[in-house]
């Protein structure tokens, strides 16, 4: 499996040369949380991609803000002359989520983008927001988190993960502590095309 990090823009200044030269494969970067973008989404794009990195973006979905609003902003923050080796991700986990602004959100930023997106989540988490029963988030890749265990519990409807957040640690190029992933596949994985809604 492939280890890498998601970072925003908390984790800085860091060394994406010292990372990738510590075994890091991919970075997931925070484009907007809620109706804000993130002020240092550029530099870590370019960062982690200079460096070698598989790079791709995602979204922190509140609650408070428009779903479709959110997805405006998300789309919105894109660069234009940046095409990403992952498929975007939306983070599912903010208190007070309901299952129709996580739908709203999808689809409406899938049909923006025209790729499916990847979801983040816990099992906790998703099925206090959504349910069991949420069976139209398939055929979505899933990035879940769930730290300190072997191998992760799943939320329903999901049986596979493709991501995984499974702590947060220090790494070469950041002293402090970031999340860290594991990656269900090769490189030569994220150069296929993401799948289309």
């Amino acid at each position: 499996m492939l280890k890498g990090v998601d970072v925003s823009w908390h984790q800085l200044p860091l060394d994406w040369v010292k990372l990738r030269a510590g075994g890091y494969a991919f970075a997931i970067v925070r484009a907007s949380c809620g109706l804000v973008p993130d002020g240092r989404l550029t530099k870590h794009l370019w960062g982690a991609r200079g460096a070698g990195l598989a790079v791709g973006t995602y979204h922190y979905l509140t609650a408070k803000d428009d779903p479709v609003a959110q997805a405006v902003v998300f789309v919105g923050v894109q660069p234009r002359s940046f095409t990403p080796a992952i498929a975007p991700m939306v983070d599912v986990e903010d208190q007070g989520l309901t299952e129709a602004a996580v739908r709203v959100f999808i689809e409406e930023t899938e049909a923006r983008l025209g790729v499916l997106l990847r979801v983040y989540t816990s099992k906790s988490k998703w099925e206090r927001i959504c349910g069991r029963q949420a069976t139209w988030v398939l055929p979505r890749q899933l990035h879940v988190a769930h730290y300190g265990v072997k191998l992760p519990l799943l939320p329903v409807p999901w049986t596979a993960w493709q991501f995984w957040q499974y702590g947060i640690q220090a790494s070469p190029g950041y002293p402090k502590p970031v999340d860290h992933d594991l990656y269900d596949g090769t490189l030569a994985d994220f150069a296929e095309k993401p799948p289309t809604p």
